[in-house]
Parts: C-alpha cells; sequence; structure tokens
C-alpha cells in the first residue's frame, strides 16, 4: 500500500501545537545562523584567500535556506512516521541490520543450522540400535562434514565484518548513523511488543 504524503502547502494541518513548535525551532535556527554568518564574516577580514569566500559563501547559503525554510521537512518526518508504523518489521530488519553490519548474513544458516542438529540428534533416537557406531561418533562425523563446507563462507563474512566495522568507526558520521540505527530498531522493537 502506498501511502501519499500531504501536498506542501501554507496550510498545513498538523495542529497549531506542532506549527507553533516548527515556527520556534526555525526562529531559533535563523538566529543560530546569523551568528554564525556574523563569526564567517569577522573570521573572513582576519583570514584571506579563497576559503573565506567559501566560507562567507556558505553561511549566506544557510541564512538564505532558514531564512525562507519549506515545509518538506515536516512532511517527510510525518510520512516516516506514519511507514513505520505501518511497517514496524522492515524497518525493524533493516536497522538491526545497518548495525550490525554482515554478520546479520549468517542469522538464517544458524537457525538452519541448528535445525537441522536437533532434527538429526532426534532422529537418531528414533533409529537408536538400528545403526551402527556410538551416537557420538556419528554426531562428531556429522558435525565435521559441515564444517569442511561452511567454513570458506563463514569466514569469508567475517572478514566483510571486520571491514565494516573499521570503516564505519573510523568515520564519525557512520558510527553515528549505526547507533541511531540501533537506537530506533530498539524503539521498534518496544513498538512491535508493547504496541504503539
Amino acid at each position: 500500500m502506498y501511502l501519499h504524503p500531504p501536498a506542501a502547502s501554507s496550510s498545513m494541518s498538523f495542529g497549531t501545537g506542532v506549527s507553533e513548535l516548527v515556527h520556534r525551532v526555525v526562529v531559533h535556527l535563523i538566529h543560530v545562523v546569523s551568528v554564525l554568518d556574523d563569526l564567517i564574516e569577522d573570521a573572513g577580514h582576519r583570514f584571506a584567500g579563497w576559503s573565506v569566500h567559501v566560507a562567507l559563501a556558505l553561511g549566506h547559503y544557510f541564512y538564505l535556506v532558514f531564512q525562507h525554510p519549506s515545509e518538506w521537512a515536516v512532511v517527510a518526518f510525518y510520512a516516516f512516521i506514519n511507514f513505520l508504523h505501518v511497517h514496524p518489521h522492515i524497518v525493524h530488519i533493516l536497522c538491526w541490520t545497518i548495525f550490525f553490519g554482515p554478520i546479520v548474513v549468517l542469522l538464517p544458516f544458524l537457525v538452519l543450522h541448528e535445525l537441522v542438529f536437533s532434527i538429526v540428534f532426534n532422529l537418531s533416537f528414533v533409529s537408536h540400535g538400528l545403526i551402527r557406531g556410538a551416537l557420538e561418533d556419528q554426531y562428531t562425523a556429522l558435525k565435521e562434514s559441515f564444517l569442511d563446507r561452511r567454513e570458506p563462507f563463514f569466514a569469508l563474512v567475517e572478514e566483510a565484518a571486520a571491514r565494516y566495522n573499521q570503516l564505519t568507526t573510523l568515520c564519525l558520521p557512520l558510527v553515528v548513523v549505526r547507533l541511531a540505527a540501533a537506537a530506533l530498531a530498539m524503539y521498534v522493537t518496544y513498538g512491535i511488543w508493547f504496541g504503539w
């Protein structure tokens, strides 16, 4: 089911409390940007070169953006909240995948592995006395045959997970994204278990 976000207009009906809150946030952001613009302009008088012009242009750009804010951010936020409430499991899986990285690929295989071993183990009791050899020897032989087949795949996933962890811990914005994904996943877990 595709949800259409409300049309962006000056008369959005999110409630007066939300509109006032958005207006207050925008007013404070405009004030912060104007102070930053003054600081950048003051720094421009102290330093020479092209970087000063770039900084002034960026400060002026941010000032213009916050001087005339659009309502797309509010519309996008409410569309995301609506999607979160309609499809919490997709968001839940995606957030935990972002947080844990490629190691998540192993979860279905580990569940399948445990399921197969529990079935084989219980079937061995059914066929007790019909198959030659000790139960422990059969279990060890079966385990070693599976280990030989899955070790290269597990090593590949472990290497990818180590690389993912290294890349995301070296870059602070990626660390923030991973932690935000974990926080959102915990919130969605709470919402799934206890209701919204």
